[in-house]
């Protein structure tokens, strides 16, 4: 048997286009891995040098339960491009998804529900690189234990991971990408047809996997990608209706939507009804909520002129525009976009620059500890809004990123009258012109209402409570810490007394509620990872 630096090749266990995988061994430790060996090729040097470069460094960046984590990278020869390359792994034992299918011939919505939760968190942390994978198919899902056919009727013993990053790529908030890569048989229609598509084709190769897993088949079979072209023509037909669970043909049916812009958003399907059912982890979902999911809706209200624009009207303003108007007046002013610009709403405030905010200079020698406190906690949840604000962009939901932006403005305007810091004023003024950024981008033709931030937030901080309790119940306390901390920290910003935001006394009620149940089980996580 060949052997590796420190490891053992026992057998073949898969076979690529670039590389095969052999399970190996530790000759020292025992330890099983599996060990990728990438033979370069003369005439496709160049590619496989990037893909084998590009792979290595994005699971190097990623930590997750539900990534295959790559312990180390040998070379026959470093300074030698066409030496072959060794990636070393973990290993999964289980096999991949493919072949678990195959032996079960169909799975239950149980099974696939699990395998699904699993699949949206490693995609969830993809989203948060700005990374699409752009090969998922049931071969590059692994699953880390052993599970006999029909043993597990719920899914229960079942943990996957996801693997083979050759293909991925990062794109750029809105970034959109024209290579056609990957398995045709789970390539989105924007993909087989050569349009240039973003993160959402992966959403379409989801579906195909979820279709598979319920009928034991794809949703379209062909010999070729053109042969698969022209069947895409067809209506998505749901074979076997007892087979299907309402909630999983409902997500199955979203995610397989031709049109990517009618395609469900990533938010959609992370936080789908059907992921959370009847399992285990809705049941930690159930307990984080309690009685306290409501929506924090705000009455719109009718149609008004935005003080200092004389002519412009503002369709369905929400008391979120005049929380944040009152507080951020002297620093910036909501003015419509020009009428000359053929991207921007024409109803929607945009802010711009007016004189900068007082102040700036370092912290006030009349600055207390406290004061300062206040304002840097301010300043945190603000970048967290930020980041929450970039995703909805990223999901196309430009409205609903704008409110996020101006809530952003808000906090960081409250904490300036606070204490104002060197790092404040530079946040304000990114943050300033990210929202210019954003409303710019705006579809001028449309009538609809800003969204009300609050809500927005609201629902943000359910989503990752939910992530942190799925987190949890697969034993991932670190990671369900994180995203037990981003929960809090939204709610946190919801009911503080500086927050810019201002709740109903119910409201209030319900989030305070949640923000303590949320609370508890981070402190929990926190202290079981220790």
């Amino acid at each position: 048997m060949e052997d590796v630096g420190e490891y053992r090749l026992l057998h073949k266990i898969g076979v690529g286009s670039f590389a095969t995988v052999w399970k190996s061994m530790h000759k020292i430790t025992g330890e099983i891995v599996a060990i990728k060996v990438i033979v370069p090729r003369m005439d496709q040097l160049r590619q496989q040098l990037e893909l084998i470069a590009q792979e290595q460094a994005i699971m190097k960046s990623i930590a997750h339960p539900n990534v295959v984590k790559l312990l180390r990278m040998i070379s026959d020869d470093e300074h030698d491009e066409l030496s072959t390359k060794y990636l070393v792994m973990e290993f999964c034992e289980g096999g991949d998804l493919d072949h678990y299918i195959h032996l079960n011939k169909k799975l239950s919505a149980g099974v696939a529900r699990t395998i699904m939760l699993q699949l949206s968190a490693a995609l969830q942390e993809l989203r948060r690189m700005n990374l699409i994978h752009r090969d998922l198919k049931p071969h590059n899902l692994l699953l880390k234990n052993k599970v006999a056919p029909g043993s597990d009727p719920e899914g229960e013993e079942i943990v996957v991971k996801l693997t083979d990053f050759g293909l991925a790529r990062k794109l750029q908030p809105q970034g959109m990408a024209q290579t056609m890569c990957g398995t045709y048989l789970y390539m989105a229609p924007e993909v087989i047809s050569h349009n240039k598509y973003d993160a959402k084709a992966d959403l379409w190769s989801v579906g195909v996997m979820l279709y598979q897993m319920i009928t034991g088949r794809r949703p379209f079979e062909a010999c070729s990608s053109e042969d698969l072209f022209r069947k895409l023509g067809n209506k998505v037909q749901f074979r076997g209706e007892d087979c299907w669970d309402p909630d999983c043909r409902d997500l199955c049916e979203g995610l397989l939507r031709k049109n990517p812009l009618e395609r469900i958003s990533f938010e959609e399907f992370f936080n789908h009804k059907f992921l959370r059912g009847s399992s285990k982890a809705a049941l930690v979902c159930d307990e984080l909520k309690a009685d306290s999911v409501v929506i924090l809706h705000r009455a719109p209200r009718p149609l008004e002129t935005i003080p200092g624009d004389r002519q412009r009207p503002v369709r369905g303003r929400n008391p979120l525009m005049d929380s944040i108007e009152e507080r951020i007046a002297r620093e910036y002013v909501m003015v419509s976009s020009p009428s000359s610009s053929k991207n921007k709403h024409p109803h929607c405030p945009i802010p711009k620059p007016a004189p900068p905010p007082p102040r700036a200079h370092p912290p006030s020698k009349n600055s207390s500890k406290e004061d300062l406190e206040r304002s840097e906690t301010l300043r945190i949840c603000a970048k967290l809004l930020g980041e929450v604000a970039r995703f909805k962009l990223q999901d196309s939901k430009k409205l609903e990123s704008l409110s996020l932006c101006l809530a952003v403005l808000g906090s960081l305007k409250r904490a300036l009258s606070i204490a104002t810091t060197p790092q404040l004023l530079e946040d304000f003024s990114a943050a300033l012109d990210e929202a210019e950024a954003v409303a710019a981008n705006l579809d001028r033709s449309s009538d609809q209402a800003l969204p009300d931030a609050a809500e927005i937030i609201y629902q943000a901080a359910l989503a990752a409570g939910r992530a942190g309790a799925v987190d949890e119940i697969l034993e991932k306390r670190g990671r369900a810490s994180v995203e037990y901390a981003k929960a809090s920290t939204l709610l946190f910003f919801l009911i503080m007394d500086d927050s810019p935001i201002h709740l109903h006394s119910l409201d209030v009620a319900s989030a305070h509620h949640c923000f303590h149940a949320i609370t508890v089980r981070h402190k929990q996580c926190k202290n079981a990872s220790h």
